[in-house]
């Protein structure tokens, strides 16, 4: 079965530059240039919950941060060098509204990218100068600053260096991707240094990255050199294989239905759906006339979701087909085959 457009949501007044699940697909947030954050009520797909601030400047990227206690908690990461970290009041969606946990401002520029370790509830933020520190998340009080470095690299003309960061469970790591050069640096998960010799690097400039849930892949988009994306294996970064589509650029790359299709939004309103095993295409989806800059997925028990921002968020959505289906499926199908065939054969008697 194809994916259905099934909703669009009238979002935001500027580019969304991020869309992410929390980890039980019941909200959905989007982040955008107009200085919003919204969290969206999964599966009504109504509006939960607005963030905004004046001099936030445009929102960059969100993360959610997992908590004991069934309560959601938030990252937004913002151009003005903020981190505001909301969570929720009361026990469990959807009732409980999210308020300010706590804050984080970097020395300079805006925050790039953010990524967390649950394990011990740790939270780094990379700024888009090359600073990345580590921040323990308290139940209470301001966040505990636990290291900070900078990555040893030039940054590009606009003095931008940081793409995006990933953390590496198998190897205990930072993993963290140079924009204008598409380097990868590892960092230790507990201090920060730079591990000498790890140095690995992709095919292309690159802005975006997207990991499997396994962290065995990754997706890394190619920034203006190239209008395509690839798939890399994680950590090692060894290309395995790319995928494009004649004179169309495409952007943030993300994974779907555990890993089998890749999704990526393109430079001219369309969602391109592939086969990540041989790099085939296997859907196009219709999203509008602007750019879509952000892609999201998810997959429920009974059908699976794709997420595609512009200014609007479109849902497009995939129900399984089930045992009883495809046999009902199946009898409608020969009963249709048997009455053409009948219409045929009295006809020829005739």
């Amino acid at each position: 079965m194809s994916y259905k457009l099934t909703e669009r949501l009238n979002a935001h007044h500027g580019a969304i530059n991020c869309l992410a699940f929390n980890s039980r697909g019941n909200f959905l947030c989007s982040a955008a240039d107009d200085q919003r954050a919204i969290i969206w009520s999964i599966p009504n797909k109504r509006k939960f919950q607005e963030f905004h601030e004046q001099d936030w400047g445009s929102i960059k990227c969100v993360q959610w941060i997992g908590d004991s206690c069934d309560r959601e908690t938030l990252g937004i990461g913002c151009e003005s060098g903020v981190v505001r970290v909301y969570q929720q009041r009361d026990f469990g969606p959807p009732d409980g509204k999210f308020s300010l946990l706590c804050s984080v401002t970097l020395p300079e520029g805006g925050v790039e990218s953010m990524a967390f370790d649950a394990y011990q509830s740790r939270l780094a933020i990379a700024g888009e100068f090359g600073d990345i520190s580590l921040h323990q998340i308290l139940k209470e009080g301001s966040p505990k600053q636990l290291w900070s470095t900078t990555i040893p690299a030039p940054p590009d003309e606009s003095g931008r260096l940081i793409c995006d960061l990933l953390l590496c469970q198998e190897n205990s790591t930072w993993e963290v991707f140079c924009r204008h050069t598409g380097v990868v640096y590892s960092l230790d998960r507990d201090t920060g240094v730079t591990e000498e010799g790890t140095e690995r690097h992709t095919n292309s400039k690159i802005a975006h990255v997207s990991l499997t849930s396994d962290h065995r892949c990754c997706l890394a988009d190619n920034d203006l050199s190239s209008s395509g994306f690839s798939l890399y294996e994680f950590p090692s970064m060894r290309l395995l294989r790319s995928f494009s589509v004649r004179e169309t650029c495409l952007n943030a790359p993300v994974f779907a239905e555990n890993c089998d299709l890749v999704v990526a939004g393109s430079d001219h309103g369309k969602v391109y759906v592939f086969q990540a095993g041989n790099g085939w295409r296997k859907e196009i989806l219709t999203h509008g006339l602007l750019a879509v800059q952000s892609v999201a997925t998810f997959a429920y028990s009974d059908h699976q979701v794709i997420v595609s921002g512009t200014t609007d968020i479109c849902f497009f959505e995939r129900y399984q087909c089930t045992p009883v289906r495809q046999f009902l499926d199946t009898a409608h199908s020969l009963a249709l085959v048997l009455a053409i065939c009948l219409i045929f054969y009295q006809a020829i008697l005739h």
